[in-house]
């Protein structure tokens, strides 16, 4: 036996709008959180230090993106997906770097890198899966061995997510 259900939106019992199929079965999910933020300048000391982005905000669906520190709370528990990357000033003399989230202020086992550039030149973006449950939150951090300026005007640094499922 089966059955099917045949709507255009799913709301909650507040009316709530959670989900919408259109005429050719194209799901939109509204209230999904997401975020995307540059940042530009940020002077980084050498070895391991918190990437902050100082831009606003392009896309912060549900505001749980909070510019002022730079981090990412969950407000369900559920699987995300996060991405950085960015620029960083070329370097004569090229070195290894590297990015790692923060989950709730310790690092979550993963990093990703490369060598950088000895031209202008983007580094090499960094993503991940994390399951985190609600409350719990996400920050960037970069490796370098020198004191470095990331970001330029025409090239930022950036930071993006949003709930999978």
């Amino acid at each position: 036996m089966s059955s099917i259900l045949k709507v255009d939106e799913i709301q909650n019992a507040a009316g709530t709008t959670g989900l919408t199929i259109d005429s050719s079965g194209r799901v939109v999910m509204p209230n999904r959180p997401a975020f995307h933020v540059t940042g530009f300048g940020q002077a980084k000391a050498s070895s391991w230090q918190k990437v902050t982005f100082s831009g606003t905000p392009t896309i912060n669906r549900g505001s749980h993106y909070d510019q002022p520190t730079s981090k990412f709370t969950a407000p369900i528990n559920g699987l995300y997906v996060f991405n950085t990357g960015g620029y960083i000033g070329a370097n004569n003399n090229p070195e290894r770097y590297a990015f790692a989230f923060y989950h709730n202020g310790a690092a979550s086992g993963v990093i990703s890198g490369g060598t950088q550039p000895s031209v202008d030149a983007p580094l090499e973006a960094f993503s991940q899966l994390i399951d985190l449950q609600a409350t719990d939150y996400i920050e960037v951090y970069m490796y370098t061995p020198n004191a470095e300026t990331l970001g330029s005007s025409n090239h930022p640094m950036w930071f993006q997510g949003y709930l999978l499922g």
